[in-house]
């Protein structure tokens, strides 16, 4: 059937909240070992979990706006830059005496993730006042992403606020996955690797993903997106399991 995409509603508009950093990303020609240097292309920009869905929601035409955390330094005001020309209206709070986070990461020649390494002290130590006051300044038919590099007392506030049935949160690590326990069931959609999703419930490593994301649903998520590398991606919600090969 033939569709007039012109009489399409306009995408609904999405607010990101999380993180706002400086990333250095290495790309290793060879297998990356311990103990020694590896020829690698070095890539820097602007990067955090919120602010990549921000990016890329940006460039396929959806209005985006981000709301973190940063310094008052040269970092912030290059992040600040590219935003607007990506077309992300920035909601930023920019806090003197503080660095902007920076992320390192360290990948292999296929693309895995060997190491990676984060300081994010600025949003972290950040009060949820700011976040707050700017939620409340958010479209009332917008969509919320959350990353959980957010604080526990941040996630917490934003939650009580956020429009209902239209949540959406990244695990972001290992290391912070346990911050959305509290969440759980205000969520519409869950996105997080195998390794999150049994941090986050406490499984063993080796769970399936099918075991994963009913225990999720389980608490409260509606619908969850597992990924596991170059193994299938794995999707759940009420009624409808589907298994992709990427």
């Amino acid at each position: 059937m033939y569709s007039d995409r012109s009489q399409a509603s306009p995408p609904r508009p999405i607010a990101c909240f999380g993180a706002v950093h400086w990333d250095i990303i290495a790309h290793a020609d060879r297998p990356i070992l311990r103990d020694t240097s590896t020829p690698a292309h070095l890539d820097q920009k602007p990067g955090g979990v919120a602010t990549n869905v921000a990016r890329v929601l940006a460039r396929l035409g959806v209005p985006a706006t981000l709301v973190g955390v940063t310094g008052a330094d040269p970092a912030a005001a290059s992040i600040r830059a590219q935003l607007e020309r990506d077309g992300v209206e920035p909601r930023l709070l920019e806090r003197s005496g503080q660095a902007t986070g920076q992320y390192l990461a360290l990948h292999d020649p296929d693309g895995g993730l060997t190491a990676a390494c984060i300081d994010d002290k600025v949003l972290t130590s950040a009060s949820p006042d700011f976040f707050i006051e700017t939620a409340h300044q958010m479209p009332d038919d917008a969509l919320w992403f959350f990353d959980a590099n957010l604080p526990v007392a941040v996630l917490e506030e934003l939650t009580i606020l956020a429009p209902r049935a239209a949540l959406v949160a990244d695990a972001v690590s290992v290391a912070k996955a346990h911050r959305l326990e509290g969440i759980l069931s205000k969520l519409e959609l869950l996105l997080l690797n195998h390794a999150e999703a049994a941090a986050l419930l406490n499984a063993p490593p080796d769970t399936p993903a099918q075991n994963l994301s009913a225990d999720l649903l389980n608490r409260g998520v509606r619908a969850v997106v597992i990924t596991s590398g170059g193994e299938p991606l794995h999707m759940r919600s009420a009624g409808r399991v589907l298994d992709l090969t990427p």
